[in-house]
């Protein structure tokens, strides 16, 4: 079972690729699977090497958990206006999921997509997004 990661600063001026436990257990623990690590690798790759990078992966997964995380699909991938000053961002893993999701979708490959994973899903199909969901009324306060 592949799982997506988050690529975020570690303090010492480098970077880590990381998943919360959480999701990691449940791949184990609910689906019996042994959990594959995702890394946010963003756009290192070529078009095509993506391609064939992302095929390969799908080959040896049975499934990809898409997981919840604080940060937000960046807006221009959904023709959103620019996000706040301060609002988090992973434009490495944009560059990674949303390819992902296509191809898995296009391969049959099953998704289970998590908070920001479901948004992802939304956006790599062609739909927007609420920014701001807890400022538009009659939303709830999913921060």
């Amino acid at each position: 079972m592949g799982i997506s990661s988050c690529l975020k600063p570690n303090g010492r001026g480098g970077w880590m690729h990381t998943v919360a436990d959480k999701y990691v257990q449940t791949a184990i623990r609910a689906a019996g699977a042994l959990p594959v690590l995702i890394p946010a690798f963003g756009p290192e790759f070529a078009d095509d090497a993506m391609t064939e990078a992302l095929d390969r992966l799908l080959d040896t997964l049975d499934g990809v958990i898409l997981t919840g995380s604080p940060s937000n699909v960046e807006p221009h991938h959904y023709e959103g206006d620019p996000s706040r000053e301060g609002t988090a961002r992973d434009k490495a893993r944009d560059a990674t999921t949303l390819p992902l999701i296509r191809h898995s979708i296009d391969r049959g490959v099953p998704l289970i997509a998590i908070c920001r994973g479901a948004q992802e899903v939304n956006v790599a199909l062609g739909g927007t997004l609420h920014q701001l969901v807890h400022e538009v009324d009659g939303r709830l306060d999913h921060r």
